[in-house]
């Protein structure tokens, strides 16, 4: 219970009268977002209606049974808050509505991005909007409708895109009570999964997991058969083809193979050859015979720098896996614009689509030149909004949330239109 130096008044006037209560302007707040969540008795500092609390008067019992149609101090009280005006100090106002804007500022902030730049918005710019449109906050409305509100009138002033991203989550049974409780206001759809034949699903899976039963079913790439039971070899997305049961990791690595056509960064050099990054377990070496034209020894560094982006071939691959490079053939070069994008090996046939179908139609409708490396990374190059363009596709294509992407773009120093452009993210 709040104290009376602490409390504040709210008050109703109806019928010529006038109605009011000492409550606590916090759980207030509390309770006008959510009535079951606070006792009318908590909020209340003394448990009395008063027709002038300054005073110490209070209404006759037939004044409140004929007004709130009972003299239960509950009920009227509840009456109060819903119809009457909350009576803060000036401090006290001041402070409620300065916590109440960093609240929505921090709501905004953390679920709306900037549909230019993919990134959210810095929390100073969306202050000063709020202050350009004069943005009117009730310390005592829920955050939500006033970020809904809040929104609507920022839009003309910045430019704002909301992410919606969909979880599943599998959990086991003695868990369930637990999460449920944490997540009931959010879960769109529950589902208890029998015991192992047919309602595997899409989950994602850790080494050692029980998938069910084997029987009728075959174990597909990360999947092993132990005493009858499937178990998971890998951590990544539980498939379930026909009677094939399989999963699809969530990362992996590019191994070489000979003529493989891969994108990669020059992390060091000699006299006579460059070292080259291509997301292996080992670095591929580049010879300077096989580098981009004539290179005269010791002149590597002038030619190719650390830090550069190469369009290069797999010539070779060793027993250990460490693997030769060559740029001799053609469109073979080092890249000197747009971006370079990295992704998963395995996932790179969604990109491409079957027959390069998706590609193509990437290509068309985005005006990019695409190149799709065998090493999971991919150049692209054209305008600005094109680039941009390709990546929301990307996105789309691969299902995965835009924080899975940020920080593996390379950015590439290089010329469009005359003027010098540094694409980044």
């Amino acid at each position: 219970m709040v104290s009376l130096d602490d409390a504040v008044l709210a008050r109703l006037e109806k019928g010529g009268s006038r109605y009011e209560i000492l409550v606590d302007p916090h759980l207030v707040e509390n309770w006008k977002i959510d009535n079951e969540s606070v006792k009318i008795s908590d909020l209340l500092a003394i448990e009395e209606v008063w027709s002038d609390a300054r005073a110490g008067e209070r209404p006759t019992s037939e004044a409140l049974q004929r007004t709130f149609g009972t003299t239960d101090i509950s009920i009227c009280a509840s009456t109060i808050l819903e119809r009457g005006s909350i009576q803060l100090t000036t401090s006290q106002r001041k402070n409620m509505v300065n916590e109440k804007k960093r609240q929505i500022i921090n709501e905004i902030a953390s679920t709306a991005t900037d549909p230019k730049t993919k990134l959210p918005h810095p929390r100073t710019r969306i202050e000063n909007a709020l202050d350009e449109i004069r943005f009117s906050i009730d310390p005592f409305k829920s955050i939500d409708s006033q970020v809904g509100d809040a929104v609507k009138l920022l839009r003309p002033v910045i430019p704002l895109q909301f992410i919606t991203v969909t979880l599943a989550f599998m959990v086991q049974g003695k868990d369930y009570g637990a999460g449920s409780q944490l997540l009931r206001d959010s879960i769109q759809k529950e589902e208890w999964m029998s015991n192992g034949k047919n309602k595997r699903g899409e989950n994602l899976v850790v080494p050692g997991d029980d998938l069910g039963d084997s029987e009728g079913f075959e174990a597909g790439h990360g999947v092993l058969v132990m005493s009858g039971r499937l178990k998971a070899l890998k951590q990544g997305k539980l498939r379930e083809k026909g009677k094939s049961i399989s999963i699809e990791p969530i990362h992996t690595r590019y191994i070489p193979r000979p003529g493989d056509l891969v994108i990669g960064f020059i992390e060091g050099c000699t006299n006579n050859l460059w070292f080259i990054e291509l997301g292996a377990p080992f670095n591929a070496i580049l010879p300077m015979s096989l580098g981009p034209g004539k290179v005269d020894f010791g002149g590597t560094r002038s030619v190719m720098d650390i830090g550069d982006a190469v369009l290069c071939r797999v010539q070779e691959v060793e027993e250990t896996h460490s693997s030769v490079v060559t740029m001799k053939g053609m469109g073979l070069r080092k890249i000197r614009s747009g971006v370079v994008e990295e992704i998963d090996p395995h996932l790179l046939g969604r990109i491409i689509g079957k027959g390069g179908e998706t590609l193509r139609r990437m290509k068309a409708e985005t005006q990019c030149r695409i190149v799709v490396a065998d090493n999971g990374r991919m150049w692209i190059d054209g305008e600005l909004d094109g680039i941009l363009d390709v990546r929301n596709r990307l996105l789309g294509a691969l299902m995965r949330p835009l924080s899975q992407f940020m920080g593996r773009w390379r950015p590439i120093l290089g010329r469009s239109k005359g003027k010098i452009v540094l694409f980044w993210t």
